[in-house]
């Protein structure tokens, strides 16, 4: 498809993460320059650092980059589309829709708070099994909850809402008296707690798909190859390929058009012999969303073309795959913490297609991401970190 210039500007809206930087990457490399709303308390962020930006804004949280975007960008003769990449500015997004929608294009599902109930694992489960996915079994418990026997072992903790938790909360509990110890701590700041019947996946995927509003495009899966944390973190070595026939797509159209959406977003499972396992969807930009991009599909580009009218409704079918690609940042821990071989690590990075940061063609933002003084420097204090605390996997 030919390169169509858009004249309506375009903002990035998030934190200073790797999923905002690829959103500024992808829009740049089809020469939209996007104005960039940072919601960050570091004044020398990387992502800031991207030579595609036509001006940075850095604010301290949501709401003040909302009041930033309305105040800079509302009277715009040709409305702006703004981007979303972390669920607290979708959140406020969504909140303040029908105010926005007037004024600029943006990711939602048609009215004000459309998308907030989603934030909620439980309901998010409840809804799902609707849409007909499979769901590990879930229960929400309170400071005054009863009733542990009845939760299967071994189980997980998790936030109960996407925005507020950490990835420190999700915790494997193999007994009773493990859950009791986690609860009490978890409850000295959480009201309540999701508490997940732990599925030992075979692997996990996720589909980064975009609703447009005549169609939805789903590139392909992203398979799990690795991640950091060991076990309850985001991809570290992971791999774009073609979508299994088992895999429940039927449902996932069905959750899409019931929630009225349009925009990017992605959906998770773990595979667990021969059912996928439905875990969240998310309803923004995919931290690995840039990777879709690298491989063949712009997604970012599609939905600006989409919104004005200017999309021909093409699907893609040179999406590159098997695709591979690294967090450079954070994999070589696992060489670190002495759960693969330097030597295994270094065939795997020989296969990367892309990288979650390093970019030859936006270097700035890509010091020290590889091979660098500070990342060596890192992984051998996580190495001896990981033999004071017999760490090792």
């Amino acid at each position: 498809m030919v390169d169509i210039k858009i004249k309506n500007k375009v903002i990035v809206f998030g934190s200073s993460h790797h999923n905002t930087l690829g959103l500024i990457r992808s829009l740049g490399e089809v020469g939209i320059t996007p104005y960039l709303v940072l919601v960050t308390k570091d004044n020398d962020s990387f992502v800031a650092k991207s030579k595609y930006l036509a001006e940075v804004f850095v604010v301290r949280d949501s709401k003040e980059g909302l009041d930033v975007i309305i105040s800079n960008f509302k009277n715009e003769i040709d409305k702006p589309i703004i981007f979303c990449s972390n669920d607290d500015v979708a959140r406020i997004i969504d909140i303040n829709y029908d105010y926005l929608k007037d004024l600029f294009f943006v990711q939602n599902a048609k009215t004000s708070n459309s998308i907030l109930p989603y934030f909620d694992k439980a309901y998010l489960g409840n809804m799902a099994k609707k849409w007909g996915f499979d769901v590990p079994y879930s229960i929400v418990l309170n400071r005054d909850s009863v009733g542990l026997e009845q939760i299967p072992f071994p189980c997980i903790t998790k936030p109960l809402e996407s925005i507020k938790g950490k990835k420190s909360d999700i915790i494997v509990c193999e007994n009773k008296t493990k859950l009791e110890r986690v609860l009490e701590k978890l409850f000295l700041y959480a009201d309540k707690v999701l508490v997940q019947e732990y599925i030992e996946k075979d692997y996990e995927v996720s589909i980064l798909g975009l609703s447009l509003q005549s169609q939805i495009l789903l590139p392909g899966i992203i398979k799990k190859i690795r991640e950091y944390p060991y076990k309850k973190g985001s991809s570290s070595f992971a791999c774009l390929t073609k979508i299994p026939i088992d895999l429940n797509l039927e449902s996932l159209y069905r959750a899409i058009k019931e929630v009225g959406y349009t925009g990017l977003f992605s959906v998770e499972f773990v595979k667990r012999g021969d059912k996928y396992y439905f875990l969240e969807i998310n309803f923004r930009n995919d931290g690995n969303g840039y990777v879709i991009t690298s491989a063949g599909m712009n997604q970012p580009y599609i939905y600006c073309l989409d919104v004005l009218g200017l999309w021909n409704g093409i699907s893609y079918n040179d999406v590159k795959e098997p695709y591979y690609f690294m967090s450079e940042r954070t994999d070589l821990y696992h060489v670190a913490e002495n759960r693969l071989s330097f030597l295994d690590w270094y065939r795997d990075y020989k296969k990367v297609n892309s990288f979650l940061r390093y970019n030859k063609k936006d270097l700035a933002p890509t010091s020290g991401s590889i091979f660098s003084v500070r990342l060596i420097l890192s992984v051998i204090k996580r190495y001896f970190y990981a033999i004071i605390k017999k760490d090792y996997k």
